[in-house]
This record gives C-alpha cells, structure tokens and sequence, in this order.
C-alpha cells in the first residue's frame, strides 16, 4: 500500500472504478462496492489520497490528483505564444503577448528551457496586474541590446530593458536574465544628455508598482555606460526639476540590474548577480516602502562596479 499523504495534491475530476491509471493519485471521493485498499489506499474512507496500484473495480470514484508537477504543464506556456528559445529568434512579441494574456486572464505561466532572445525593442507593461511567473532554473531571457551613439559620438550598446509600471502583484521565480551591454573604455561624460537620457533602461525595472515578489531571480552581463553626474545635473536642470537626493538617484541609478521607483512591498530573496565590468550598482531602491531583501549574491568578473545595491528613500 502507498501512503500519499504527503503528495501535493488538488481535486480534479471524478474518476470511476475501473478506470483509475496505475501510478496516478487519486483521492476516495465515494467507496460503494470498491475495495480501494486492494488498489493502493491505506483504508476504504471518504477523502484518503492514494497512489493507484490497480485499476480498480466497483461503483466507487475517486477525485484525480493535480500534483504540482501536472498543474506546472497544465499553465500557459511562453512556448505556447510562439517562443522559440533557440537563442537566434527574437521572441519579445511573444514574451509581450505572454505577460498580457496572464495578467488578463489572471493565471500562471510556465517557461521552460531555453534561451529567449530579446532584440526589437524596449519592453513595457503598463497597468497590468496579477503576474505570476514559474521558469525553469535554465531559462535564460537574453536582452541582446541597443547600439547607440552618444552626444559625444562614442559609442556603446546598452540594454533595451523590461520595465513595470503601475503593475500590481507580480510574482516570478527562476530565471536568468542575461543582459548584453558594453561600455567603450573612457569616461562616459557627454554621452547621455536631455535628449537621449531616456534610452538609458534598466535590465530589470518595476515604477509605482505594488507587491513585487522576486525569487531565485538571476542576472548577469553589464548594462552598458551609465549616465555621469555632470549630465545628469544637467538633465535634470533642462527638466525643470528640483535637484533633490531622489531626483540625482532616479537619473544615475537608471542603468541598474534590477531598478524600483516608488514601489510598495517588496520581496527579492536568493537573487544573484554576475556582474561584468562597470555594471556599477546592481539592486536599487528609490523612495520604495516595505523593502525585504534576503540572501543576495553578487559575483563580480570585473573590478568597477561602485555598489551591490543602495535604499534611497
């Protein structure tokens, strides 16, 4: 006999007698003439969960089990959007429509191995709530870059970016997301100003959103040159706006790994980080409340980054 009570299971459908899957769980919903211990189960009562060794025989049913690992292929796939994930295809519209359709349908979603590029465009989700995302741990979202040629003519690739504003509950666990920026081996003074500082994303950015969940998230790679303090004075003195600590963060810190603004109840456990050369800060957080970071890694291949994270409130 199985005992199965320690099997993570959820009700499905009704399955009679005779027709239970040996191998599969199931959960004694009614026993009639059905002796289930003769099949797996420890007892012949309403509600034992059972491993079926036998197909059974009888007029009683039983609930089929949802394990975790039947309810995982069970969730939308990013596959099922046209993914690819060969690491050549481009699949930011099918990403795109994946986001969309969970957050519109309120269910989880599933990627699975593979290597899904990222090379059209910056993307962002505005207003979309109720995100929930499971990746395998070899999930990898490549973010090939944006070539760009700075106000001082060098240049550098850097980051398109994924970006969430006004989004509220989101969950994503696993993944890696691999960003494919460069720096061009001087200073970066001149390179960004009023008119091109908003190509400057983050890899990973959550604005004005609430319930951020993130675990065993990684990211590794550089962002690519970062905005200098001399332009962002100036930036932010074309703007109009008020030179304050969080307006100096907002503008230099834009480049970050992972970059929140304004955002409410977040969770970042097991995250880590590969950087390359001058990823510079890695984890920021900008006038965020309810701030819980556990267990953080950073590797660094390099030698120039200026921090592993910094809380500005």
């Amino acid at each position: 006999m199985n005992d199965a009570s320690s099997i993570s299971y959820e009700q499905g459908n009704i399955v009679s007698a005779g027709a239970f899957v040996v191998g599969d769980t199931y959960m004694i919903a009614t026993v009639g003439s059905t002796n289930f211990t003769a099949i797996g189960a420890l007892n012949n009562f309403v509600g034992t969960v059972f491993i079926a060794t036998g197909v059974g025989a009888g007029t009683g049913n039983a609930y089929s089990s949802r394990t975790v690992q039947a309810k995982l292929r069970e969730s939308v796939s990013l596959k099922d959007f046209g993914a690819v994930g060969d690491g050549v295809t481009d699949d930011t519209t099918a990403f795109i429509s994946f986001i969309e359709y969970l957050s519109d349908n309120n269910v989880q979603g599933y990627c699975p191995s593979g290597i899904y590029l990222f090379s059209s465009q910056h993307i962002e989700f505005v207003a979309k709530d109720n995100i929930s995302v499971v990746c395998d741990m070899d999930a990898t979202f490549r973010d090939a870059g944006q070539v760009v040629t700075g106000a001082n003519g060098q240049v550098s690739r850097i980051t398109l970016g994924i970006e969430f504003v006004n989004c509220n509950n989101i969950q994503w666990v696993g993944g890696l997301f691999q960003i494919s920026g460069t720096g061009y081996g001087g200073s970066s003074t001149g390179f960004f100003n009023s008119s091109n500082y908003t190509l400057r994303k983050p890899a990973l950015g959550f604005y004005t959103c609430n319930n951020v969940k993130l675990y065993k998230v990684k990211q590794s790679g550089n962002p690519g040159v970062a905005i200098a303090a001399v332009d962002r004075d100036a930036i932010i003195s074309s703007l109009g706006l008020t030179p304050t600590p969080a307006e100096y963060a907002y503008f230099s810190l834009r480049g970050a790994f992972l970059n929140m603004y304004e955002t409410t109840n977040i969770v970042v456990e097991d995250q880590e980080l590969v950087a390359d050369t001058c990823a510079r800060e890695q984890l920021t957080f900008i006038g965020c409340e309810y701030v819980n970071i556990v267990r953080p890694k950073s590797i660094s291949v390099g030698n120039n980054f200026a921090s592993l994270g910094k809380v500005i409130g």
